[in-house]
């Protein structure tokens, strides 16, 4: 294969993985902005006793400004019965912006009732970083590609 050859296919390699990453970076983006509004800043797991125990809450987040703790058991949102995580992604789907949301809570024997509003700030610094690794990793290819009529490892560090 000719220079000229190599460089193409370094060329054609390197901006298919950064279309790629690119791509995933930007869905990851859209994520956090589209269901910002959803967000209450808890991680929870399916509880052996029923419903789902809540492992951490984002600091400053609803669910951590409402009392929410590490240990709670989730038993409903919105009188739905939590089962499992998805049962929580389904009730979570009719939150509205503004609007306050009814959590059933077990927390050490007792029933609590905790209300709280929805919503965790979209952290736009995280998503300026993806696109600047993006906008690097796009770099990096497109020098890779410059370097491949001189060496050959470079066609191959252009794909990644």
């Amino acid at each position: 294969m000719s220079a000229l050859g190599r460089f193409r296919l370094a060329f054609r390699w390197a901006l298919l993985a950064t279309a790629l990453v690119g791509l995933l970076a930007g869905l990851r983006a859209s994520s956090q902005v589209r269901f910002a509004d959803r967000r209450v800043g808890v991680a929870v797991d399916v509880s052996e006793a029923g419903g789902l125990v809540v492992l951490d809450t984002l600091a400053g987040g609803p669910a951590a400004r409402a009392g929410l703790r590490a240990g709670d058991r989730l038993l409903a949102l919105e009188g739905q019965p939590l089962r499992e995580s998805g049962d929580f992604d389904r009730v979570a789907e009719g939150f509205r912006h503004g609007r306050e949301v009814r959590f059933e809570v077990v927390r050490q024997g007792r029933s609590l009732e905790v209300t709280l509003v929805p919503g965790v700030a979209v952290r736009w610094l995280d998503l300026l970083l993806d696109l600047l690794v993006v906008a690097l990793y796009a770099a990096l290819g497109l020098i890779a590609a410059t370097r491949a009529e001189e060496d050959h490892r470079a066609t191959l560090l252009s794909a990644f």
